[in-house]
């Protein structure tokens, strides 16, 4: 007999063949969050420029900003009326019954502080009174301010704090603040429409002497004299009676020129005597030969 040769039966072809898939989990995909637009200066803002140290642009930023936060937290921490400040104190509790007069005072005073301080915390995080802007350009950053911070006001308590020993935030890489009252194009309708805005009450009392005090950065349209002689028109008609001193002005009208951006404010003649409100300079002068 021939021995058969077994083989092993396969499947057939047509029929599935089963195959252990691994399992995968996923994790579901979150929603992306819409980041707002970056900040930019826009014809209208009021700000302050800054000026630091090359390549510490982001430090400076983080220490002038809590420069600005303490301070708005210095200037306008009694906005509200005396009335409506008493009227927020909280109720007395059972221990408070056997101190004395001056001493529950005091205890009051102390809590009223402190309820408007964070009202103004939570208030200026809100807002974002201050806001930074981006700029492609070392050595100078720019903050928008939005009401109740006054750009002059707000830098120059600043700089004259700085120079009678007041105690500050540190901020070891700025130099130079220069507040702007208004912004606008870089272009001579732009000057027109700032000067409009900020010398519509003119810039003092009748014979006030001034001066003009132009820089411009990365500009090539409008030029140095071009712009002192259209700030000095308008000025004038603002007031025939001012007076232009170069030496020892009331006040200085600053016009800062950025790119394609401009802005205007006028300061006190102080602005001099406090090197221009140059910050290293007031905290640590240059030593004179």
């Amino acid at each position: 007999m021939m021995e058969s040769t077994k083989r092993k039966a396969s499947p057939p072809s047509d029929l599935p063949v089963e195959k252990k898939l691994k399992k995968q989990w996923r994790n579901p995909k979150k929603p992306q969050q819409q980041r707002s637009p970056p900040a930019t200066i826009e014809p209208g803002d009021a700000g302050i420029w800054v000026t630091c140290a090359k390549g510490k642009e982001g430090k400076s930023t983080i220490e002038v900003r809590d420069l600005f936060e303490d301070y708005a937290l210095r200037l306008y921490n009694h906005l509200g009326n005396t009335d409506a400040d008493t009227s927020e104190a909280p109720p007395l509790d059972d221990d408070d019954e056997g101190q004395g007069a001056d001493d529950i005072e005091a205890l009051l005073k102390g809590e009223i502080k402190d309820i408007k301080q964070s009202s103004v915390k939570s208030s200026s995080k809100n807002e974002a009174v201050f806001q930074t802007v981006k700029l492609d350009t070392q050595c100078v950053l720019f903050f928008k301010t939005k009401p109740p911070i006054e750009s002059v006001n707000f830098v120059h308590k600043i700089c004259q704090d700085a120079r009678g020993g007041v105690t500050q935030k540190r901020c070891r890489f700025v130099k130079r603040f220069t507040p702007m009252s208004r912004m606008a194009k870089a272009t001579i309708s732009g000057l027109e429409s700032v000067c409009d805005y900020v010398l519509a009450d003119g810039i003092g009392v009748e014979g006030t002497k001034y001066a003009i005090r132009p820089t411009l950065r990365d500009h090539n349209v409008l030029k140095r004299d071009e712009i002192i002689q259209l700030v000095a028109r308008m000025v004038a008609q603002s007031g025939p009676s001012y007076k232009v001193d170069l030496k020892n002005p009331d006040v200085v009208v600053l016009v800062e020129v950025y790119r394609n951006v401009l802005g205007m404010s006028v300061v006190p003649g102080e602005f001099e005597r406090l090197k221009r409100y140059n910050l290293a300079e007031i905290l640590e002068p240059t030593p004179t030969s």
